[in-house]
């Protein structure tokens, strides 16, 4: 944790630790990441995708036809109305609408993505208290102090 503190201090610090580090590619560093910690990533990836889907749930329901006055004629959501007949409250179908008048499902819609938003930071912030990194840089202090030097002057 110590090194990514540093890091927010002095930049320069940052890429000194990483070159001394011995860092390769970006597949490889997350390759390890996700070999270290494959709960924490689970929980990243569920986290992400749940607040994107918040973000484009109301766009896509837009482009299959539910709008605020109800189905636009002519669309996938009219077509889907036509099928069923007497629309049942409760239903997938009146959720579509809801969401796209602005009703219950918005708030839904929005509690799933900052949940997920804050399940995805969780686990980032707690993949990133990981420790195990610090004992591999055994002179971090005189590193840090070289390039805080190089980048004050």
């Amino acid at each position: 944790m110590a090194i990514r503190i540093l890091a927010c201090w002095c930049p320069d610090s940052a890429k000194e630790m990483l070159t001394a580090h011995g860092k390769g590619a970006f597949s490889k560093i997350a390759s390890d990441y996700i070999k270290r910690h494959p709960i924490l990533f689970g929980l990243q990836v569920v986290g992400g995708i749940s607040a994107i889907a918040s973000v484009i749930a109301l766009p896509i329901l837009g482009a299959i036809g539910f709008t605020a006055a109800g189905p636009l004629v002519g669309s996938a959501a009219a077509a889907w109305q036509s099928s069923l007949g007497i629309v049942q409250g409760g239903s997938i179908f009146a959720w579509c609408q809801s969401a796209a008048m602005g009703g219950a499902a918005v708030g839904g819609i929005l509690v799933t993505g900052l949940a997920g938003g804050g399940v995805a930071v969780g686990a980032t912030v707690a993949g990133a208290l990981d420790t195990e990194d610090e004992e591999e840089i055994p002179d971090l202090k005189e590193r840090f102090l070289r390039a805080w030097k190089r980048e004050v002057m």
